[in-house]
């Protein structure tokens, strides 16, 4: 099973760095593909779901969810530190800080904390459920924090595309400020499910005004044929008599190439010509004297 989904990566992975063949695009790629898997993992450890009785572990200030046992018709009473008396009637157990099935609370310094569910019914106690929560400090990494590394990566990898456009790193760029923008603002939502569809949606959105932007900045060339000036002067034979009050009816040799012609008065066929104006895929001709076909 393990080496089905890492074969199933390495083929995403593969997928994804097919259309880049600079290093430089295939490690931005990775720099970023490697920061999203980090949020998201580190993600996974903040938001922790804890039910009665069981133990685990939790960051510093970020909600953590408690589950109670279902009870019919019974009472809930939720204390999340047996250290602290907050109702003052000396038991430190039965504060009462949440009467709800699945309560949320947050842990304000590392530590570890007993947090014990009381269930009662009728107004008798009926269950009494203990926890041990271990809390720790994330570190150097808080959302904040990672949020501006984030805008900060992001400016560095704009202006490397601004000094080398085509680079596409402007892409992922805009993603890391938009991301590390709502990390700064949203902190407790950073490490949640918000965070890639944000970046997802960014992609798209990212991914067409670029490529629109680069299509104006540098519009296709019109495609390029051989009638325009290059023509004039051309010597050939009128093989079809020309008319002129039609640009298609006489034909002209040129080299081998037979083009459209007209005049300003009708050449016979087998008349040799020089050409002296052209118009999209038509030319104007007139007839090359005896004197200079002579010459």
């Amino acid at each position: 099973m393990v080496k089905g989904k890492f074969e199933i990566v390495i083929s995403l992975l593969h997928f994804i760095m097919k259309g880049y063949r600079s290093i430089i695009h295939k490690l931005v790629i990775i720099l970023f593909l490697g920061i999203i898997f980090t949020m998201v993992s580190y993600g996974a450890l903040a938001k922790v779901t804890i039910t009665a009785g069981e133990d685990g572990t939790a960051l510093v200030d970020e909600l953590v969810v408690f589950k109670g046992v279902v009870v019919v018709d019974g009472d809930y009473s939720w204390d999340f530190d047996d250290s602290v008396d907050n109702n003052d009637d000396g038991d430190k157990t039965n504060d009462n800080e949440s009467s709800l099935e699945v309560a949320t609370h947050k842990f304000d310094e590392a530590g570890t904390y007993i947090v014990t569910l009381t269930v009662s019914k009728d107004g008798e106690v009926t269950d009494v459920f203990v926890s041990e929560i271990k809390v720790v400090e994330p570190g150097m990494f808080t959302p904040w924090m990672l949020g501006l590394i984030f805008v900060i990566i992001g400016i560095v990898m704009l202006l490397a595309e601004a000094s080398s456009p085509g680079f596409f790193i402007g892409i992922p760029a805009t993603i890391l400020i938009v991301i590390g923008l709502f990390g700064i603002a949203f902190p407790e939502l950073f490490f949640t499910i918000w965070s890639p569809i944000i970046a997802a949606i960014v992609a798209v959105v990212a991914t067409i005004g670029i490529i629109t932007f680069y299509k104006k900045l540098a519009p296709p060339e019109p495609p390029t044929t051989t009638v325009g000036e290059s023509l004039i002067g051309k010597k050939g034979m009128v093989i079809v008599d020309t008319d002129p009050d039609s640009l298609t009816t006489g034909k002209v040799k040129l080299g081998s190439d037979i083009w459209s012609a007209t005049s300003a008065r009708t050449l016979k066929e087998g008349t040799r010509v020089v050409v002296v104006a052209s118009e999209g895929v038509h030319i104007t001709v007139k007839e090359i004297s005896k004197r200079s076909r002579s010459k």
